[in-house]
């Protein structure tokens, strides 16, 4: 099967699922001209297809991408005290697209209205108590608590998903 088939049919798949943001992607990374030209139009005709039997158009289609997502992810390289009360702030930060979150607070801030998801594991000092929580704006929204019975060391994962 040549490559303009393969794309071909997952531009089917997602127009069947409803989305064309897989196709838009695919249409964007193909090296070929002509079979990018062939395959842009295959891509349009399935978006009127689509959009004439009441599927999603690609105005609908909110694609990720590095332009559009913000996201971050960030790392504390050293132990680190922590008091009450006060945010984290990590000393590495793998990425920061769309600069939501500020390395000097330890506080991100939505640059965009959307659904987040946010993750976090978090590992007591040995045999020492740890609660953690995740905060939106005073509210707490999840919390991660470790109380190990003996001098050992603990791991807590939290995940979130937030419509902000």
């Amino acid at each position: 099967m040549d490559n303009f088939q393969s794309a071909f049919r997952a531009s089917n798949r997602a127009a069947v699922n409803n989305t064309f943001c897989d196709t838009l992607a695919l249409a964007e990374k193909h090296p070929f001209e002509k079979v990018h030209s062939k395959f842009c139009k295959a891509v349009l005709g399935l978006k009127k297809t689509a959009t004439n039997i009441g599927a999603r158009s690609e105005l609908d289609c909110q694609c990720s991408n590095r332009e559009t997502t913000p996201a971050f992810t960030s790392v504390l390289t050293n132990a680190q005290s922590v008091s009450r009360n006060v945010a984290i702030t990590f000393d590495r930060v793998v990425v920061n697209i769309k600069d939501g979150y500020d390395t000097t607070t330890g506080i991100f801030t939505s640059p965009n209205k959307g659904v987040y998801n946010f993750s976090s594991t978090v590992m007591n000092a040995q045999g020492q108590t740890l609660w953690v929580s995740l905060y939106l704006n005073d509210a707490n929204m999840s919390s991660i608590w470790l109380s190990p019975s003996s001098q050992t060391h603990e791991m807590g994962t939290a995940n979130m998903i937030l419509d902000l």
